[in-house]
């Protein structure tokens, strides 16, 4: 055999048991890397099962479920004289008993899954008096608590008639009848709003009153009563020739109720001028930097008469707040003939303000219904006569069971009456309700 020849196939046959030698430790490579990639595979997807497990269940857990909460509010409770005299709720042991009053508008109160009135007068244990220094006995708030109210606002300008002694026994009688309250506090370490839990929604509330001049003293006035400095941080004022001061007040409530998770926020304040049927242009004002601060409803009392009602939207186009700029008297004796100032009726009437909050599985909270219902005080002797008065306040849903009602309370045909309140509070409200009914729901 041709050497040349051998040597070529001897070269061929060591080059194939060389690459035979390659594959094979190729293969045993392989066959020890194959475990461990397969264990970092599984590592890998079990990690980011783990991982997506985890951030849906955070998901779940930061996500509020849906709700919805219903709130209602209503206008001024005033302590006249005649409520103070009158045999149907002055005991003859000297205690009062005022429940009748609020027979007919229980009903409403329960109709919400929370309601509140505002309290315009101190709670006194003796020495009752009526205008112009309120003062009236714990028999009030127990009436109202027995009729379903929850919660009273109290930053008024009558909240210091009894001074200290009234901030303290107002305070008490709250919490002798389970009564929530906001608009003063017992200690300057408390907060000056309060958050309630409805139905697993977080309502922000805050209630403000505005300070009357300073007295000659330089000293600060509610009322026209001096404030010592030491009360008056336990109420919540504000001063119209001072109001950034009130602007970062509400700013920084505002902040610390969001810290706190709140769904939607609503002011009450105790503002304008008495017997006004319209706002003024500090309202105005007010209510505009309310918006733009991020309030979601402005509920206004004090001037004893109904104001409109409005949607407004913050100057940067992006929040939406409905104002109510005053919805008047819900419990008076401030009658048409009786008074001066507003000879007409419009004394008679006010609004409960009822409030629809829902918040979706996805978290977005919406004002999805606002009603205005008016209210009428019903007084069952004549305008001159003081004597013996009785009297209820009356929600006029339904006019034609209002007049029934009337009847068997005193025989007395009031179908002019309730069809005249009905006729002033819509010829004031009418617009606004319409351009806030058009605009539901409103996002937040």
């Amino acid at each position: 055999m041709d050497k040349r020849y051998r040597h070529r196939k001897l070269n061929a046959k060591g080059k194939r048991k060389r690459r035979r030698r390659i594959i094979k430790r190729i293969i045993q490579i392989l066959i020890l890397l194959i475990p461990i990639i397969l264990l970092c595979l599984i590592g890998s997807c079990t990690r980011n099962l783990i991982k997506g497990k985890n951030d849906t269940e955070a998901e779940e857990v930061s996500a509020s479920p849906p709700a919805s909460a219903t709130l209602i509010s209503a206008g001024d409770v005033i302590m006249h004289g005649p409520f103070l005299k009158s045999s149907h709720y002055l005991n003859e042991d000297g205690t009062y008993d005022f429940n009748s009053i609020f027979t007919y508008v229980t009903d409403a109160y329960s109709s919400a899954d929370f309601s509140i009135v505002n309290l315009e007068n101190t709670i006194s244990n003796d020495n009752y008096t009526s205008y112009p220094m309120f003062r009236g006995p714990a028999a009030m708030a127990t009436a109202l608590s027995s009729n379903g109210v929850d919660m009273c606002i109290l930053a008024n300008n009558h909240i210091y008639d009894n001074f200290n002694d009234g901030l303290t026994m107002t305070q008490d009688a709250m919490d002798a009848n389970s009564l929530l309250y906001t608009g003063i506090q017992r200690t300057t370490v408390d907060d000056t709003y309060k958050i309630i839990d409805v139905n697993g929604i977080k309502i922000g509330i805050f209630n403000y009153t505005y300070e009357t001049e300073k007295n000659e003293n330089g000293e600060r006035t509610i009322n026209a009563i001096a404030v010592n400095s030491e009360d008056l941080e336990l109420i919540n004022t504000f001063r119209y020739d001072a109001l950034d001061e009130f602007y970062n007040e509400i700013s920084q409530g505002i902040t610390a109720m969001e810290s706190k998770d709140v769904d939607y926020t609503i002011a009450y304040l105790h503002w304008g001028i008495e017997y006004q049927t319209t706002q003024n242009e500090q309202q105005e004002e007010i209510a505009q930097k309310l918006c733009d601060l991020g309030v979601d409803a402005l509920i206004g009392g004090h001037p004893h008469v109904i104001q409109p009602v409005d949607l407004l939207n913050s100057t940067t186009g992006d929040h939406q707040m409905i104002c109510a700029y005053s919805i008047g008297n819900h419990l008076t004796n401030q009658h048409e003939g009786r008074i001066s100032q507003s000879p007409n009726g419009h004394t008679e009437d006010g609004l409960m303000v009822r409030l629809t909050i829902d918040r979706d599985k996805d978290g977005i909270v919406s004002l999805t219904n606002a009603e205005f219902i008016p209210t009428w005080t019903y007084r069952t002797v004549g305008v001159n006569d003081d004597s013996n008065p009785e009297f209820y306040v009356f929600p006029l849903e339904d006019p034609d069971g209002v007049v029934l009602q009337a009847k068997e309370v005193s025989g007395l045909d009031i179908q002019s009456q309730v069809t005249n309140s009905l006729n002033r509070t819509n010829e004031i409200i009418g617009i606004g309700v319409d351009k806030i009914k058009q605009s539901l729901p409103i996002m937040y």
